[in-house]
């Protein structure tokens, strides 16, 4: 729904845990941008589950929700954060650093685009984000997880 975050757990295949979240934000003034973002709980930090689910949010977000751009906002200081956009494909606005109070202390942010366009000659190229280098991410890429549509009272239906 337009103007409303919309998030999908993320679980693992084996044990149905919920190990995260990434979720999607399109605009009611431009249905055709969104922002992303995922969070992962720290044990599956560094495993490639956020790069597995942000593709497989983005696949969905240009094949299904019809969005011609995507971004995604990071702390200048989450480099990890940062080479996870990167892999993705996404450029850095260079006119984007911002700066805000948080917890206490000045911080810094970045935004990463990706257009539906560049996002479609990286897959049409073959060079896929996941390791399998597979067609459909949503279908056939995700090894260990599964993505759960989960609305705002918290009931989760299967997705994939």
């Amino acid at each position: 729904m337009p103007g409303e975050w919309f998030q999908l757990g993320i679980a693992d295949k084996v044990s149905d845990m919920l190990i995260g979240d990434c979720a999607v934000f399109t605009g009611v003034s431009d249905p055709g941008f969104a922002e992303i973002g995922c969070n992962v709980s720290p044990f599956f930090q560094r495993s490639k589950v956020a790069l597995e689910a942000l593709t497989c949010l983005l696949d969905y977000a240009f094949d299904s929700l019809n969005i011609t751009m995507a971004a995604a906002v990071t702390d200048t200081e989450n480099i990890p954060c940062i080479k996870l956009l990167e892999k993705l494909g996404m450029k850095k606005d260079e006119c984007s650093l911002k700066k805000l109070w948080f917890k206490g202390r000045w911080g810094s942010e970045l935004t990463y685009n990706i257009s539906k366009e560049d996002w479609n000659a990286l897959r049409n190229a073959g060079s896929r984000i996941t390791d399998n280098n597979a067609g459909q991410c949503a279908r056939a890429s995700l090894s260990r997880l599964r993505i759960r549509i989960t609305d705002s009272r918290y009931r989760a239906a299967r997705m994939l």
